[in-house]
């Protein structure tokens, strides 16, 4: 005859990913940085979304972009096997064309290279699994 013991239950927790903090503070900085460098985009965007009624789905779009992120976690905090040597060519060409964008005032052009440097920063994390 068995009896029931709760250790068990216990044991099937999930356990803390080894080097999720550093993954963590990794992405933070990503973030603070991509929002440094695209200020003035993400604030007209955000103006455009909140102002035009065309633009109204644009409130979906961070919660969209959660999810996926919070479903995807796994991912996102495991230390990857090396990161992609690809990302400094998709850094180095959303630099040149974010100058190019701020040269002629194009917010199409900063949004594109904004895109591009999130895929590049994605890259230089943990390549092409993560991104």
């Amino acid at each position: 005859m068995t009896t029931f013991s709760p250790e068990p239950a216990a044991a099937a927790q999930p356990q803390p990913v080894a080097g999720a903090s550093s993954a963590i503070l990794t992405l933070s900085t990503f973030a603070a940085l991509l929002a440094v460098c695209y200020y003035p985009m993400l604030l007209q965007t955000g103006r455009t979304v909140i102002f035009s009624d065309d633009m109204a789905y644009g409130f979906f779009a961070p919660f969209v972009t959660l999810f996926v992120a919070w479903d995807r976690r796994g991912a996102l905090l495991r230390p990857s096997a090396r990161p992609s040597a690809w990302s400094l060519g998709f850094l180095g060409f959303a630099a040149i064309l974010g100058t190019i964008a701020t040269l002629a005032n194009s917010s199409t052009f900063s949004r594109v290279a904004f895109l591009i440097s999130l895929a590049g920063c994605l890259l230089l994390m943990g390549g092409w699994q993560i991104l």
